[in-house]
């Protein structure tokens, strides 16, 4: 009688394989499987057309796209088989890999492995904002500006983004966005700046809100908010000084002249502040008193000085007293 060839065997390592939790209709899962012929002593196993196949319910979420086992396997011998699992939908999904063959003796020969896979919804967004608030402080109104830029982060899960909508200022229309970088997609980690001028057109407290907003891949919305203060100041207060405050001219006789004294006209209002309509005079010139030069022009910055010269010539055998009047107003309209 003749002997009967060694049956063949096949087995697959790993048995089973979890995939885990896989972005739907984004992301894959691959896993290699080892197929090895271990029957008897030079056994074989002989693959054909219908020996590879994934069945069960979740089977159209898992293929095989790489396969290295054809033909003949000896004893001992090993193939791979790569399985992808690409899920549609966010569900459970299980499925079998099936391998087949048959031996020298014409003997079916199958094994199979377990598969199984979540598909995952995409990682939440989240958008963070840096400084969460910020005070201007005072600002002159209708002539001055602070500018201050806040940097935006998108800070959801790995892997996340958010689709940026909106970049707005609610509140006071003092404030407003005068750069923005922030548009399109900002992946997860990236960063885009925004920058806010606070310009105030009076004299009063001033609040308002940064949003800047928008939506992840889940379609969920995300906003991150600061909060803006600030406070339109008046200009600073001008003031102005004479010096000498006051000056004696002495006993003359008339029709003589006195020596000419000069006086300094210093702005000494608060800093940035300056003296408009500036004007010098003498409250009566009757007695004999003259200006003879005046280097003031119309404004005077603080911290500036012009000079005027008077002079005291009588025609009269009189005790004459008069004032020297230095007028002008500041940026707030009020006399100096």
């Amino acid at each position: 009688d003749g002997i009967a060839a060694p049956d063949g065997s096949l087995s697959i390592s790993p048995s089973s394989y979890n995939f885990g939790d896989v972005v739907a209709n984004s992301d894959t899962g691959t896993q290699t499987f080892t197929v090895t012929s271990d029957g008897g002593a030079g056994s074989i196993v002989t693959f054909g057309a219908g020996s590879f196949s994934v069945t069960g319910t979740g089977a159209s979420q898992f293929e095989i796209t790489n396969n290295t086992c054809s033909g003949t396997l000896s004893n001992g011998d090993t193939c791979s088989i790569t399985v992808t699992f690409e899920p549609t939908s966010q569900s459970v999904f299980s499925a079998t890999l099936n391998v087949s063959g048959s031996d020298a003796n014409s003997t079916s020969v199958s094994e199979t492995a377990a598969l199984s896979g979540t598909g995952a919804p995409p990682p939440s967004g989240d958008l963070s904002i840096s400084p969460t608030s910020y005070d201007f402080g005072g600002v002159v109104a209708n002539q001055g500006t602070d500018t201050q830029s806040f940097t935006i982060t998108s800070s959801g899960e790995t892997g996340s983004y958010v689709d940026i909508g909106t970049v707005s200022v609610t509140g006071s229309s003092d404030f407003s966005v005068t750069s923005n970088d922030c548009v399109g997609t900002l992946n997860q980690g990236s960063t885009c700046t925004v920058v806010i001028t606070f310009e105030p057109t009076s004299v009063a407290s001033d609040s308002g809100t940064l949003t800047v907003g928008g939506t992840d891949a889940n379609s969920d919305a995300s906003n991150a908010t600061a909060s803006l203060d600030g406070e339109g100041t008046p200009f600073p207060a001008g003031d102005l000084t004479v010096s000498p405050a006051s000056d004696d001219f002495g006993n003359l006789l008339t029709n003589s002249e006195s020596e000419i004294q000069v006086f300094t006209i210093s702005s000494t209002g608060d800093a940035g502040s300056e003296v408009s309509s500036l004007s010098v005079s003498l409250s009566s010139t009757a007695g004999g008193y003259s200006i003879t030069a005046n280097d003031c022009g119309s404004t005077l910055a603080q911290g500036s000085t012009c000079s005027v010269t008077v002079q005291f010539a009588p025609t009269l055998s009189l005790q004459e007293s008069i004032t020297l009047d230095v007028d002008g107003t500041d940026d707030n309209s009020v006399a100096v």
